[in-house]
């Protein structure tokens, strides 16, 4: 018998404005990294205790390479010198097709922005280990402009499946 499992994965970014209206919507498909496999066999043998937990944001626009271990221009929140990660839900789907692991984290442009004149312009985004600089980034994925402002908030939902 000859089994093929392949893990992957996809993305739902939804922004919302200071009235919580749907501005703009993106689905995406990412790229589960080398670093993100090497994550998945650790924690089968016990090698590590926690996975997934963070999420962080950037604004780099480069090609997504399978060994690349950091976002490229992950953003910082306005106090200095701290990252931004939002910590995740997740929550285990199954059914006779696999198993799907939803990762929901959100964004406040106020952690961000600091006048309302400006914005972020977010592109990038990927799942963490830990909310510092040792996490280890599981997956990335890129997409169109999404600009964010003070008082908006940016929602993205992963859906990771592991199909039988």
């Amino acid at each position: 018998m000859n089994e093929i499992n392949r893990m992957n994965g996809k993305v739902r970014l939804v922004l919302k404005n200071k009235q919580g209206n749907i501005i703009q919507k993106q689905h995406i498909k990412n790229m589960i990294l080398n670093s993100g496999r090497q994550l998945m066999a650790n924690l089968f043998a016990g090698q590590v205790a926690g996975g997934v937990e963070y999420l962080g944001i950037g604004t780099g626009i480069s090609t997504t390479d399978p060994s690349m271990e950091s976002l490229e221009a992950e953003a910082r929140s306005l106090v200095p010198g701290t990252l931004a990660r939002a910590q995740v839900t997740k929550e285990i789907r199954s059914t006779e097709d696999g198993s799907t692991v939803i990762v929901e984290g959100n964004f406040s442009g106020d952690n961000f922005v600091a006048d309302e004149e400006s914005e972020l312009k977010i592109t990038e985004a990927g799942l963490f280990t830990l909310n510092s600089e040792e996490g280890v980034l599981y997956n990335r994925v890129t997409f169109d402009n999404i600009p964010l402002r003070r008082g908006y908030e940016l929602t993205l939902v992963w859906n990771i499946g592991f199909p039988s």
